[in-house]
């Protein structure tokens, strides 16, 4: 389809998860698991957060840039 000036563009990987949105020169990353579960996110300002899981795929805790934010227990 036709892009716009100022949409965003994204990337998929192979299991159709978002690894990539850019717009305005600023780009967003995501990095999933094997199960599909979204581990990292790494924000334009290079910020990076991770998501703990547990092995029932369950999110258990969030941290920002190593240090750990939010725990979902």
């Amino acid at each position: 389809g036709a892009t716009h000036p100022g949409s965003p563009r994204k990337s998929y990987n192979y299991n159709g998860d978002l690894e990539s949105k850019a717009q305005g020169g600023q780009t967003t990353s995501y990095v999933y698991d094997s199960f599909g579960n979204l581990n990292q996110v790494t924000l334009p300002t290079g910020t990076v957060i991770e998501y703990v899981v547990d092995g029932k795929n369950r999110r258990l805790a969030k941290k920002v840039n190593g240090v750990m934010t939010r725990r979902t227990r």
